[in-house]
């Protein structure tokens, strides 16, 4: 036999095992979507170049926070000119994929404006999936763009099996906290995120039991670092086991009733109580050339009844912010500054916590690749962006400080 026929056969037989065995499933998966690039680089690039378009018509339609936007990126059409040079440069899948994360991360996830990388695609898919209707009103709507045959392929979750949705999401994707005692009297509660976890949430009760039976005066709940997850997570694992009465709160939230975002909203029911801009009450700081997108507002109060015949904990509370504290965790945040629930040691958080439901999504029409956004304009209490100047805490630190060594020194000063 020939060495060409050789090679030939040998060929065919690997090939053959690999199909007969499974052998994909033990293969590595690869590092970016493994597309069939039958078009030239030419043609690849026009549609690299008309899906990143995309992104700025669907951003200018739809997103309210272009004046942070571009306070955040300096002058936006010099901003978006530079990366579609740097768009215009790819002719591969992989060259587009980077350059969308790299021009991702110069938007510094101003209202959560992102592109959904491959490794964020599975949380976000497996919570839509895992949600129950009253955490995720969305999910429903989200899934038909999570669940979507080209977005699946693309995101390399071709045949993969929805979680069940009556289940909690996975605790794969949460931290666990962590306990200390910084001094005799105070406990320190480390929470890294607000990912709905049912050990996290047990653990989190047992704290606040462990802590009163040992005669605490001062707990602490350290959300440094903490970039949010599900705002259900903090309303019953933290304020009602530990409220007496019901709590109220109210947010403000502008929207821009598009055509695209009422895809989302009104089929989960959230335009019901929904008003005129000019009938918006007056806020000092409210920034007219900011919201000329909203052309509707919402107010929202919320009350919060205790879950427990009596608090678990019944000393001071103290919560740590800085700059990292972001989305459902800024909105605990925003929750404290509100009704004094807690004291907020530390730095201004990163904001955007005080939002109209969950940040929307948008599919690009070539690639299938997914952005997020959030879609309504949320205002603090004296009508500035809660997306961009954030919630100040009550006691900031001093020359150097961390926010722990803030709250210390006002527990001894106390």
């Amino acid at each position: 036999m020939s060495q060409k026929k050789s090679a030939l056969l040998a060929a065919i037989m690997a090939a053959c095992f690999c199909f007969g065995t499974g052998c994909q499933k033990t293969e590595p998966v690869p590092e970016l979507p493994a597309f069939q690039e039958e078009n030239s680089a030419a043609a690849l690039s026009d549609e690299f170049v008309e899906d990143y378009q995309y992104v700025w018509t669907m951003l200018e339609e739809n997103f309210p926070l272009m004046g942070v936007l571009e306070r955040t990126c300096g002058d936006l059409e010099e901003f978006k000119n530079n990366w579609q040079e740097k768009v215009e440069q790819c002719d591969k899948y992989s060259e587009f994929y980077d350059t969308m994360a790299e021009f991702s991360a110069s938007m510094k996830n101003v209202g959560h404006l992102y592109f959904i990388s491959k490794e964020k695609f599975p949380y976000f898919r497996d919570t839509y999936h895992s949600a129950l209707p009253e955490q995720f009103p969305l999910a429903p709507e989200f899934l038909k763009i999570f669940d979507d045959e080209e977005v699946l392929k693309t995101y390399h979750q071709v045949g993969a099996v929805p979680p069940e949705p009556s289940r909690q999401p996975s605790s794969e994707y949460a931290e666990p906290i962590s306990v200390e005692y910084p001094a005799e009297d105070t406990m320190l509660i480390h929470i890294p995120d607000f990912k709905y976890d049912q050990s996290n949430n047990e653990a989190l009760l047992a704290a606040y039991t462990e802590a009163e039976q040992k005669g605490v005066q001062n707990l602490i709940l350290d959300l440094t670092e903490n970039g949010g997850g599900n705002e259900q997570v903090w309303i019953e694992y933290i304020v009602q086991p530990n409220i007496s009465e019901p709590v109220s709160y109210s947010k403000y939230n502008l929207l821009p009733l598009t055509e695209y975002n009422r895809s989302f909203w009104e089929p989960a029911g959230m335009l019901e109580d929904i008003k005129p801009i000019d009938e918006l009450p007056e806020f000092p700081n409210l920034s007219q050339e900011d919201i000329r997108l909203c052309d509707y507002f919402v107010e929202r109060t919320k009350t919060l009844p205790p879950s427990q015949d009596f608090p678990l904990f019944s000393g001071e509370i103290y919560v740590l912010i800085d700059s990292t504290v972001f989305s459902a965790s800024e909105g605990f945040a925003y929750f404290c500054k509100e009704t004094g629930f807690a004291t907020l040691v530390g730095e201004t958080t990163g904001g955007d916590g005080v939002s109209f439901g969950d940040p929307l999504y948008f599919e690009l029409p070539n690639t299938h690749y997914v952005f997020r956004y959030t879609a309504s304009y949320g205002l603090n209490s004296d009508g500035s962006c809660n997306a961009e100047k954030g919630t100040e805490p009550d006691v900031p630190c001093e020359g150097g400080e961390t926010p722990l060594d803030a709250c210390m020194r006002i527990i001894r000063e106390s």
